[in-house]
């Protein structure tokens, strides 16, 4: 926990300092190099602290599990499945360092390089969205999902491109993201759907109501679910058994926080709209983050889901935070930042497998 919050702190600080350098109106070398140094000494310390860990994070062991078996495959044999990228990253991993400790740095490092230049892209707070990645336990999902948050850190970087409708990049983006984690076409598909739809229109609200109806008719929905996965041949039909195990929900927690932003989204719609012409976009996409949510909380499966998409909260609530007048931005900002740490502080204890942090660098264990 100390780790935790010692680097929150830090990737705060730096954060606000990348802020302040940007805004200043200083220009040339000197300001290029300010800015590039403070973003190598916040990449540093976030890859470090995810990359170097040790058996860390409930996935821990089955990508030490992957290592062992791509080791054994040749670069062909990998080329053919799936998710070949990953696999390419440990056979060369294997072949160079004969150790799955590179597999686990690398993977750290650019993801935590691609969030953070998404971060310096897409928001317009920089020091709140790095706090927002470590309180709504965004930062964490990379020590849980180490292939799905590739492909998701890839997306990320990737968001500016979709105010601009500029879909064929963005597909071959995709195409990258899924060789590292083959359900990475969902982001384009719900990018498309954010981009064209209304927060306030119609087709959201029979998208909603849709959610909603799977969630009360869970049993139902999942019946429909599996049979649609058996019949397509789909890559997750293994899920079977998985999902007909009852009273496996999320943290009623998580979905309440998730529908926070939406909610202070159609409060302050008038004026966001206004002030961020994508904004209807990242609305949308904490929408469909808060549904996904939802349906955790019948089974957590279905948060798996949201690792792809609630990240891009950390760019819509700076946004909503600007809407109101200097006196609730001050009071609202600091309500989001108690309600987040008390959030972080609260799951960190419980969820993943998180705590004690160990590192191979640091050489310890620390609770």
């Amino acid at each position: 926990m100390v780790i935790y919050c010692g680097t929150m702190l830090a990737a705060v600080f730096l954060g606000w300092r990348l802020q302040v350098i940007k805004c200043s109106q200083q220009i040339g070398q000197k300001k290029t190099f300010r800015f590039w140094l403070t973003l190598f000494f916040l990449l540093s310390l976030l890859g470090s602290v995810v990359g170097l860990r040790k058996f860390v994070g409930t996935d821990y062991g089955n990508y030490t599990d992957i290592y062992l078996v791509m080791q054994n495959k040749t670069y062909a044999k990998i080329a053919e499945e799936q998710e070949f990228l990953f696999g390419f990253l440990n056979r060369f991993c294997f072949d160079q360092f004969d150790s799955y400790i590179p597999v686990f740095a690398i993977s750290g490092f650019v993801s935590v390089g691609l969030i953070l230049y998404g971060i310096c892209k897409a928001s317009s707070t920089d020091w709140l969205s790095l706090f927002l990645l470590f309180g709504g336990m965004y930062y964490f999902d990379l020590f849980n999902g180490m292939r799905q948050m590739i492909a998701t850190a890839i997306m990320f970087a990737a968001y500016p491109l979709v105010p601009q409708k500029k879909w064929f990049p963005l597909i071959l983006l995709t195409l990258v993201a899924s060789g590292f984690h083959a359900s990475a076409l969902i982001i384009l598909l719900v990018f498309i759907f954010a981009a064209y739809v209304r927060p306030d229109g119609v087709m959201m609200c029979i998208t909603v109501a849709a959610f909603f109806a799977a969630f009360l008719f869970y049993n139902e929905f999942v019946e429909q679910l599996i049979n649609t996965m058996n019949s397509s041949g789909s890559i997750y039909a293994h899920y079977e058994d998985m999902l007909s195990v009852e009273n496996q929900g999320a943290n009623i927690l998580r979905f309440g926080l998730a529908a926070v932003p939406p909610i202070f989204g159609f409060y302050a719609w008038r004026n966001l709209r206004q002030q961020r012409p994508d904004a209807g976009i990242l609305l949308n996409i904490s929408i469909v983050n808060a549904m996904f949510m939802l349906l955790a909380t019948r089974h957590w499966i279905f948060a798996r889901f949201c690792m792809f998409f609630g990240i891009y909260n950390i760019l819509l609530w700076p946004e909503i935070i600007k809407c109101f007048e200097p006196k609730s931005k001050r009071f609202l900002t600091t309500g989001v930042i108690l309600v987040y740490f008390v959030y972080f502080c609260l799951i960190v204890h419980t969820d993943s497998n998180l705590l004690p942090y160990q590192s191979w660098a640091f050489g310890g264990t620390y609770a």
